[in-house]
């Protein structure tokens, strides 16, 4: 770790707690209330008048739980360690992913907003609401799976990664205000607070290997003979001389 990647983690991580910390104290006063309770009401509203959408966002809310979400994520790790060099790097986003998945628990309790009440509720969840756990944990694993295979992935691929992560963490947010189980600031709040722990901590994470020859390693399986030089021999016709030797020599 540098000085630098730690100045820069410091920062990162100021920002995303002052940014959580204001959406907290905007709930506490009650001052996102009435558009909370809204928003909430006419996604309700919408989810009811169409059965097969209650139906899709709930099969959204099983295969998106955080126990799924990390089962997939930590074998991601696993072959970024054994297939591609990668062991410190691999190990510190598994670590990262953690933290952010025990914090955002403890976090629940310590603002304990309760649940929307909605009246005709389309699904009923236990627990606290603030912040929303498929939201945060599915930031925070999206961003620490990019973030981890960034260094192998050709430009293309990173993009079209990126969009695809911004996607999946959109549908997960919005599933949980569709389905009423949490308010819009509850969702932002995860997505801020996930994204935002995981890159800051990112910012301390090794840059490659374990060694400079797993940096290698891992290249090499990234981008297959970019890294390698092979070395040509002269022949005897184009060393110095051998011209004027084989002139000499037909005379």
């Amino acid at each position: 770790m540098t000085d630098h990647g730690g100045a820069a983690s410091g920062r990162y991580a100021l920002a995303t707690v002052v940014g959580f910390v204001t959406l907290a104290m905007l709930v506490a006063t009650g001052a996102t209330e009435r558009f909370d309770q809204a928003a909430v009401t006419a996604a309700t509203d919408v989810t009811r008048a169409y059965p097969w959408l209650r139906d899709a966002l709930i099969v959204v809310e099983e295969v998106t739980r955080p126990i799924w979400l990390y089962a997939v994520a930590t074998a991601i790790c696993i072959v970024a360690a054994w297939r591609l060099g990668m062991r410190r790097r691999a190990a510190a986003a598994w670590l990262t992913m953690m933290v952010v998945w025990g914090t955002a628990a403890l976090l629940k309790l310590v603002v304990g907003r309760e649940r929307p009440s909605v009246v005709d509720a389309v699904w009923e969840h236990d627990g606290l609401s603030f912040p929303s756990g498929h939201a945060t944990n599915s930031a925070a694993m999206a961003t620490a799976v990019l973030i981890l295979l960034a260094p192998v992935l050709a430009v293309g691929l990173r993009r079209g990664l990126v969009v695809a992560a911004v996607l999946f963490v959109a549908v997960v947010a919005l599933h949980r205000v569709f389905l009423g189980v949490h308010y819009p600031s509850d969702v932002v709040a995860g997505v801020v607070f996930g994204c935002g722990l995981v890159f800051a901590l990112s910012r301390l994470w090794p840059a490659g290997g374990d060694s400079a020859a797993e940096d290698s390693a891992a290249e090499d399986r990234a981008y297959p003979g970019a890294g390698s030089s092979v070395r040509v021999e002269p022949t005897r016709d184009d060393r110095p001389g051998s011209v004027g030797e084989n002139e000499g020599a037909t005379r």
